[in-house]
């Protein structure tokens, strides 16, 4: 297994604190990093995931703070579009998520993509690890366009398993 893009995650003091993105690396998952930062600290999470659940019948675009969450049906790929700074939603009347998955294909938004079980699972994961709060978390795709997330609780440790599984070996 090979590392693709990750980011890390260091967990502050106060509760209220995530530090995110203290790596310089051009490969971020920049908008799963948003929406894993709207999902904190976990008493928000365990509000995010009831609302997500409740709404998954439904499920076409939840807006959830700084991001737009599309899921495409007829591929099972959900769409993680940054919404904080971009106007789309305000300058296109009568948006529908195929209008916005035409854009993001266009590269006329920032966004990531993963698979819906992916999703499912990453959003699983961060709950249950933000209920015991590592110091450090370290967000990645794999080799099989996975994302996953592995709690650590030394920088060094985080560091060390980044370098043993990126092609490059680099060091962040």
């Amino acid at each position: 297994m090979y590392i693709k893009q990750y980011d890390c995650y260091k967990f502050g003091f106060k509760k209220y604190f995530l530090d995110i993105n203290f790596v310089d690396n051009e490969y971020i998952p920049y908008c799963i990093t948003n929406f894993l930062k709207a999902m904190y600290p976990y008493t928000t999470a365990l509000l995010y995931e009831k609302y997500i659940e409740e709404s998954e019948k439904s499920f076409d675009i939840n807006t959830l703070y700084e991001v737009d969450i599309i899921l495409d049906k007829n591929t099972h790929l959900v769409y993680i579009v940054e919404g904080y700074d971009n106007d789309y939603r305000y300058r296109i009347p009568g948006i529908t998520k195929e209008i916005i998955i035409k854009m993001c294909k266009r590269g006329e938004l920032n966004f990531n993509i993963l698979y819906q079980n992916n999703f499912k699972y990453l959003f699983e994961k961060w709950v249950q690890l933000l209920q015991h709060e590592p110091k450090f978390a370290l967000l990645y795709q794999d080799d099989k366009d996975w994302f996953d997330l592995m709690p650590f609780q030394t920088q060094e440790e985080m560091e060390q398993f980044v370098a043993d599984h990126t092609k490059n070996k680099d060091k962040i």
